[in-house]
């Protein structure tokens, strides 16, 4: 099975005085290797104040006039859709949750997510059709262990506006992640070593190694630092997967 989609995020030091739209156009253009149906971001400033965007086109050609250049916390996602029409924006991402305060994106699929939409009272005519829509609903609505209620794979970005210095990364089951530290102590993650390498050599920066989180762990990210490191919640497996989903999943 092939899993598509790029995910991307960065947690700038305060140190750092590197330009965000600048690395996100670099990652989106990197990552779009991976989808380019549709692309998006989601953003959160030092003063706490948080924005997204989303358009169905390829990460390369995605306007970055509403990413402030001092944004200092930063989701990316480029987008191979499989479910959920791209001409409807909520199905691309960052997904958000139901009360707007989570912005997620994803690589990987929910193969239960059809179960969990009932369990969660998302419908289709207010908040869209794409299996990734439940992830930030589970975490709004109870925390990160709710995960473990979904079925399938995925690797996870995500920004809380009730927390916006934090970046959260989870690498749950199979999808990708890799990550690395600038030299200014800034961090920056794609979804594999070298797409990450491929953005960070057309940005003006050095950085040291390029790791690959194992799956089923979970990082907090908050000025470039890793705070805090532990294991994600285990997602359930799922035959179901494969009949939904023939070689590509969706994101």
């Amino acid at each position: 099975m092939v899993i598509v989609c790029g995910l991307a995020s960065f947690s700038l030091s305060p140190d750092s005085k590197l330009n965000a739209r600048e690395l996100a156009h670099n990652l989106l253009s990197a990552i779009e290797a991976r989808g380019s149906h549709a692309s998006g971001f989601a953003y959160a400033m030092a003063d706490g104040s948080t924005g997204y965007y989303k358009q169905p086109r390829p990460g390369s050609q995605l306007p970055l006039g509403d990413l402030p250049r001092d944004a200092r916390t930063v989701i990316l996602h480029t987008r191979f859709a499989t479910q959920g029409a791209i001409d409807d924006n909520r199905n691309n991402h960052p997904v958000m949750s139901p009360e707007g305060n989570i912005a997620l994106v994803h690589n990987g699929v929910i193969s239960n997510d059809y179960q969990l939409r009932g369990d969660l009272g998302l419908t289709r005519d207010i908040h869209g059709e794409v299996d990734s829509l439940v992830l930030p609903a589970l975490i709004e609505q109870g925390d990160v262990d709710s995960l473990a209620l979904a079925a399938g794979y995925a690797a996870i970005a995500w920004i809380d506006s009730r927390q916006p210095s934090l970046l959260q990364i989870a690498r749950l089951k199979s999808s990708p992640v890799a990550y690395t530290h600038l030299i200014d102590g800034s961090f920056v993650m794609a979804s594999t070593p070298g797409l990450l390498e491929s953005a960070l050599l057309n940005t003006p920066t050095v950085y040291g190694g390029v790791f690959e989180m194992a799956e089923r762990t979970m990082m907090t990210v908050a000025g470039g630092w890793i705070i805090e490191a532990d294991k994600s919640p285990l997602m359930t497996y799922s035959a179901s997967t494969y009949a939904r989903y023939s070689g590509a999943t969706s994101g």
